[in-house]
């Protein structure tokens, strides 16, 4: 996937914050808008090897340029696609390098809306 970056996505932290007394969840952007290659599994279950641990149901693979921050299991992906916006939770994360640059790898699913 190294060089095939033709999406963007942006990147969320997980944020608690103590409401009176109540914990309450909410999201910050941390990279905004950053160039990816998103690759959709066709909804089939896809068990992918991610540092040694089997991922559940992978509906999306996500890989974009090593960003100087980390990306963590905890954050999320927004998709900013052709048909609007999609959210995509991630279930694994792998870093590879080639002679050129380092890559993040993202294994996610695709958040299911009510």
């Amino acid at each position: 996937m190294i060089g095939t970056y033709t999406e963007r996505i942006t990147v969320q932290t997980r944020t608690v914050v103590n409401d009176g007394g109540q914990p309450v969840e909410s999201w910050a952007d941390s990279l905004v808008r950053v160039a990816a290659s998103v690759m959709t599994t066709a909804g089939a279950r896809v068990e992918r090897v991610f540092g040694a641990q089997v991922q559940g149901e992978t509906t999306h693979v996500v890989a974009l340029p090593a960003p100087s921050g980390d990306v963590a299991l905890t954050s999320r992906v927004v998709w900013h696609s052709r048909h609007g916006d999609r959210t995509l939770a991630i279930v694994g994360k792998a870093v590879m390098q080639d002679a050129r640059q380092r890559e993040v790898t993202l294994a996610c699913q695709e958040a299911r809306t009510p």
